[in-house]
């Protein structure tokens, strides 16, 4: 802030801070009723239920690192979407 003329130059949003447990960060959205949790490279790990704290997604990646691909989606009661990228990017849904 400047005293000269009190104008604001920047203002920045509060960034959460990592599960020192787990390294994850943890978005919350109260309106929607879920919680979003990324590892430290951005990649969405999974989203669970803020009031049971159930997963209702879990998302698996080629390799933990910043070059990690989607590879598999696990919806709630064991339904999973496999992709597959060859010239664009193809699901492939299994039931157990």
């Amino acid at each position: 802030m400047s005293t000269g003329n009190l104008r604001v130059h920047s203002v920045v949003p509060p960034v959460p801070a990592a599960d020192p447990r787990t390294g994850h960060y943890e978005v919350l959205d109260a309106y929607a009723g879920q919680t979003y949790t990324f590892n430290r490279y951005g990649q969405h790990v999974y989203t669970s239920d803020l009031v049971t704290g159930r997963l209702t997604y879990n998302f698996t990646y080629s390799v933990n690192s910043y070059y990690g691909r989607l590879m598999k989606v696990r919806l709630a009661y064991d339904v999973f979407l496999f992709t597959s990228r060859l010239a664009y990017v193809c699901f492939t849904v299994h039931y157990n």
